[in-house]
This record gives structure tokens, sequence and C-alpha cells, in this order.
């Protein structure tokens, strides 16, 4: 009652209610008569509200053991009949006459049976062991209709249904799956042989190779959302930031100047520039989230999925490479002008090194050779300060333009000139950025030659060449970062000591180069 007092608007549910007590009939007559019912402690509750189920058995017994119970497709009008009649026999005609409406349910036949039974597959196909596990599991209408069959009880109804799926099917093949490693793809299947079922199970063979297929999936949509957050990441970085900051104040410049605007062509192209470059980042991230989805969507198998989508996301990344290098330059210009110097006696090794490297990576640039040649190095020259002429020692180099694609090494313009570097000034996309861990002391040996040294020098302006250069002791001082002979390389700066065949030194020490680039491009970008 206190239920009731607390929400008259209930449903009262009373379930097997012939198993109440006599006494309980009693109360349910006052509360049917008279909508109300007063407890011991002299409490009155009010039930107008409330509606009240009886749920029973009554007459449940009595079907089943007549004929009718067994009839496929029974009377309702039948049954209806002898439930009412049964429930009017049970109760006193006082509160038979109060109750409302008798609702009867008849024997399930073979139609709902094998709907149930549908129903229970349906339930265990979802358990975690079968439905996060890779199986195809069959199950004929003729394990249907053995399940339907066995599992009905004229007497209690669905209730042995259960039982026997569990009995029948589900035990069974629980102890198959255990038998078989968690990671195959299992083709299961169920049949009815002799009165049994009977479960067979079989690896794919193309299992392994789905599940590779599936890892695979998943590993690009992560990728994809990795990339993704990159690009958000260098939005937000205070690189593109300060771009779009300068983009800003040239379109106030532009609103306020009009025409006059385009007449400044520094000013007009750095305006286009950063309009591109803004252009770039809105199409980039607009690709990377169409590639995202389709390839999250595809890993979920919720869309299919085209092999062609790994090509989009290796191209997608090359071309977000390439953005940030344009942001990056597009702040900082000069990072495409690098000054790189090798000096060292017999440099042909390290220089033509140096050649191979900046075309493969297609920059453009000038070379000095630089000689000594003794005579015009201590060749007395005049210098004036204010008012006074003092007499000393030239000490510089003879420098001379070297075109490597018409002469393959520099010639000296006297047989006595003797070659002590090459001076390059290059150009070329973050050049200064790329070749600025080249910068230091490095030891070649050649196959049956004396040790070489060298110092390579990177700037990203002019600079003079270092005096006595050509004296022994200028190389001997130096810590070398590089060793090189015929078998084998050791860099500390590059983090390399390992064995390398001739041809293939180049590639070794450009993956490195362009690795460290990566890094330090994305420590400035993003």
């Amino acid at each position: 009652t206190a239920a009731i007092r607390k929400d008259p608007f209930s449903v009262l549910l009373f379930d097997e209610i012939e198993k109440a007590h006599p006494s309980f009939f009693d109360l349910l007559l006052q509360i049917l008569s008279e909508g109300r019912l007063t407890d011991t402690r002299g409490k009155l509750t009010n039930f107008c509200s409330t509606i009240i189920i009886m749920t029973s058995n009554i007459g449940a017994q009595t079907l089943v053991s007549n004929p009718i119970g067994w009839l496929q497709g029974m009377n309702k009008e039948v049954v209806k009949e002898h439930f009412l009649s049964e429930v009017q026999k049970y109760f006193r005609p006082e509160l038979f006459n109060r109750i409302d409406q008798v609702i009867p349910f008849a024997p399930l036949d073979s139609f709902t049976v094998r709907f149930v039974v549908e129903r229970e597959i349906a339930l265990l196909r979802k358990r975690e062991g079968i439905q996060f596990r890779r199986i195809n599991l069959s199950l004929g209408d003729e394990v249907l209709d053995f399940l339907a069959q066995k599992g009905y009880d004229g007497k209690y109804g669905a209730r042995q249904l259960q039982r026997t799926i569990r009995e029948e099917l589900v035990v069974p093949l629980s102890r198959i799956l255990n038998t078989e490693d968690y990671d195959d793809q299992l083709e299961v299947t169920a049949t009815v042989e002799d009165g049994k079922i009977q479960i067979e199970a079989q690896s794919d063979p193309l299992g392994l190779e789905l599940l590779l297929e599936e890892y695979a999936k998943i590993s690009h949509a992560d990728h994809a959302s990795a990339l993704r957050r990159q690009i958000e990441q260098m939005k937000e970085g205070h690189f593109y930031v300060r771009l779009l900051s300068e983009l800003d104040i040239l379109e106030a410049k532009k609103r306020k100047a009009k025409q006059r605007f385009w007449n400044n062509r520094q000013q007009s192209d750095r305006y286009t520039y950063y309009l591109e470059t803004r252009q770039h980042v809105d199409e980039l991230s607009w690709q990377i989230e169409e590639l995202e989805m389709k390839l999250a969507l595809s890993s979920l198998n919720a869309g299919p999925y085209e092999p062609g989508w790994t090509d989009e996301l290796q191209d997608w990344e090359n071309a977000f490479f390439g953005l940030k290098v344009e942001v990056y330059t597009r702040l900082f210009p000069k990072a495409n002008s690098c000054q790189l110097a090798v000096y060292g006696s017999n440099p042909l090794p390290a220089v033509d090194f140096y050649v191979q490297l900046f075309r493969h990576k297609a920059f453009t640039f000038q070379a000095h050779s630089v000689w000594f040649r003794e005579s015009f190095y201590n060749e007395e020259a005049t210098e004036v300060e204010g008012s006074t002429v003092k007499k000393k020692k030239r000490e510089a180099y003879i420098k001379q333009p070297w075109h490597p694609d018409i002469s393959p090494v520099p010639l000296p313009e006297k047989p006595d000139d003797i070659l002590w570097g090459v001076e390059f000034s290059l150009d070329g996309l973050c050049s200064y950025r790329f070749l600025k861990g080249e910068e230091g002391a490095q030891q070649w040996v050649g196959e049956g030659e004396m040790p070489a040294q060298y110092l390579v020098i990177v700037e990203n302006e002019p600079f003079p060449t270092p005096p006595k250069l050509h004296r022994k002791d200028f190389y001997t001082k130096q810590t070398f970062r590089r060793l090189i002979d015929p078998v084998a390389v050791k860099d500390t700066v590059y983090k390399i000591n390992r064995e390398y065949n001739k041809t293939a030194l180049l590639g070794l020490i450009m993956e490195k180069m362009e690795e460290i680039f990566r890094i330090n491009l994305d420590l400035e970008i993003l």
C-alpha cells in the first residue's frame, strides 16, 4: 500500500495468484469493489487510479490433459471458453464479477516455437565468444526445426527450449571452438544426423590473409587519423598562425590601398603566395578527413575497402611534407639558399659525393675551386690604413669558377697550383635546413691511400675563406664527426656505425639526412 499511496497511477501485478492465501482474496475483493484498502494501521489507500493485473495457471493443466491441447491450429474460441470457465469456477462469484477481462494464452503453435528458436539463436550469435571471433556459423533449417521440436514441452511450453539449445548446441559448439586457435578464420557448420546435431569446424585457408587485410585496414585508418591530427596541429602552430596573421595584414592593406596595393610587386607576390598556401592547407585538410572517414568505415565493416586508398594516403603524406616545406619557405625564403664549402688536401672524393647529393636533390649550384699558389699566397701586398701604408703577405687563395658538367674535375691555372677545396653557392627548397647537419670535420680513407682530412662549412650567407687552410694543423686539431674507409662508415652526429657497399654510401647518408630534416622541420612547423 505504501507504493500506491506514493504513486497512485501505477500498474500492480499479482503473479500466479492461485498460490495466494485465501484471506488475500478478501482484501482483493475490497480493492476491486470499493477501490480502496485500509491496512492494519488504519491507513487508507486509494486504488482507483491503479491498473491491477493478475497472472495464473488456472485451467492450464486441464487444457494439457484434454485432447484439444494437442491439436494443431487449435480453435481460439474453444481455448477462450475453456479458460473463462476455469477462472469462473475458481473465484467466488462476487470476485469474478469484478474482473474486467480474462485474457487467455493458447499453447504455442509450431510457427511460434520456431520463431522463439530463431530468437535464441540470434542471441547466441551475439555472445562475445562468437560475435568478436572470426567465425562463420552456419545453421541449417533442419537444425532449427530439430531444436523447436525437441525443446518444446506441452506442459511447460518453451521453458525447456533454452535447456535444449544449451545441451544440444551451445555446449558441443564451445568444446569444438576451444580446440581451435583463437585467431583462425573458422567455418562452423551444424547439421542433424541420426537424431543428433553434428558440428564441424574447418579453418579457412584464406583466413590469415583476411586477418592481415583487417589489420592493414585498421593500421591505415590509424595512420590517416595521425596525419589528420598532424595537419590540425600545424594549423594551430605558431608558423601557420604567423602566416595567417601576415595575410590578414596584407588583406587590410589591400582594402585600404585598393588598386595601389598591386603596384608593389614584392607585396603583391607575398599576398598571392600566402593565399595559395592557405588554399593548399584547406584542400589537404579536407582530403585527409575524407580519406580517414572512408578507412574508418571500412575497418568497421561499415563500408567498402579499396586498395588504392593506401596509395592515396602515401600521396597525401608526400603532399603534406611539401606543404610543410612551403609554409616554412614562405616565412623564411632565405632557407632556400645555402653556402657549402669542402676544404682539405685531395678534396675530390668528398666534393664528388656532395655534387651527386646536390643533383639528387635537384639543387642548383655554382662552384668555385680554391687553389693554393705559394708565390701568390706569400706575395707582399700593400695595405693603406689612414695615412699609414703597411706591407704584409697576401695570405689569400686563388678561386676559379668550376662547372662539373663541362669539366669533371677542377683544372689548375698553373701546374704548381694545389687544390685545397671547392666552395658551393646553392639554391633549392630548404637547402640550408637540409645541409646544415653536414657541418664538421671528416676523414676519408681510400683503398691503399693515406687518410684525407676535410672540413665542411655550411652557412646561410656567404662567408670568407678560412685562413691557413693549407696547413696540416688546420685539420688535425678538429674532432672528426665522420670517418669513412673502404668498408665502413661512422658518423657521430647521425648515429651511423656500420659497413656499407661503396655504391650505397650516398643513399645511406641521404636517408639519415632526410630523416633528421623531417624531424627538425616538424619541430619548427608543428
